[in-house]
């Protein structure tokens, strides 16, 4: 079968799964959320997205998880150490479930590797899913200081991880770029070198094999301007890491005390290529 054919056939084949409502179930520490387009998981612990699958492309996992981390400036200037999410256990989860939607919120508190709390400034982190019954998950992504922190050199991001790929695209100032991930490890997208539209920030990974087509689209941060960078990271073998980035290198954001920095974009896993 053709690309063009696989492609196809995968749309319509989650084309054919619209207007089942999404229901939400616990298993073994987690929420899944199914709608007939997809299958989600989210961390009962950290209210992070830990799988997204389809029954499209043979139950394959395509996203295998994602948190929020700093591993330098952010404890302390200069310093090297690592705090973020993986490392929770106590978030606050909620599910509001609807007639056609499901919402699940998660906040809580940014953690050492041994789970305690760092010295100095605190911070928090949260996430709201909001499902449907299209391909399409609303999501959103936040941190938050009780110190008011200066723009100063660091990193700090929040992360999807993406496997089973074999291309990656983005939508930039001069249009759409479609470029094969070879088996280098390494870094091979940064939008601070090739900026993404301002109309709407969009880009994603593909699997031009099977048809499977992972779309990050309208990603916005609130307070508008507080993105540094976002990136695409290959492992070389088919896994690729998107970060987006609050601070990175010699960073321009300042961070207020008790207000909250948010990204949100639209996440589907569908057999559509933009265009």
């Amino acid at each position: 079968m053709t690309t063009t054919a696989l492609l196809l056939a995968a749309h319509l084949a989650v084309l054919a799964a619209f207007g089942e409502p999404p229901t939400v179930k616990r298993e073994a520490g987690s929420l899944v959320v199914t709608n007939g387009a997809y299958a989600a998981t989210v961390s009962a612990a950290t209210g992070a997205l830990t799988r997204l699958t389809t029954a499209a492309f043979g139950e394959k996992t395509f996203v295998a998880g994602s948190m929020t981390y700093s591993d330098i400036g952010l404890l302390a200037a200069g310093s090297h150490g690592y705090f973020g999410t993986n490392a929770v256990t106590d978030a606050t989860v909620e599910v509001a479930a609807e007639s056609a939607r499901v919402v699940i919120s998660a906040e809580g508190p940014l953690a050492l590797q041994d789970g305690k709390q760092p010295p100095g400034a605190k911070w928090r982190c949260r996430f709201r899913y909001t499902f449907d019954q299209t391909p399409l998950i609303h999501v959103l992504a936040g941190v938050q200081t009780d110190t008011a922190r200066p723009a100063a050199p660091g990193f700090f991001a929040t992360t999807l991880n993406v496997v089973g790929v074999n291309e990656w695209f983005a939508d930039t100032e001069d249009g759409m770029r479609w470029v094969d991930l070879g088996p280098e490890n390494g870094r091979c997208f940064a939008a601070h070198n090739t900026p993404l539209r301002g109309d709407r920030r969009r880009l994603g990974l593909l699997n031009h094999d099977t048809g499977a087509v992972v779309l990050i689209d309208h990603l916005e941060p609130q307070p508008a301007g507080t993105l540094e960078d976002v990136l695409f990271h290959s492992s070389g073998t088919g896994a690729v890491t998107l970060f987006l980035n609050w601070v990175q290198g010699a960073s321009q954001t300042a961070f207020a005390p008790s207000q909250w920095y948010d990204l949100s974009f639209d996440l589907s896993l569908s057999g559509e290529v933009p265009k």
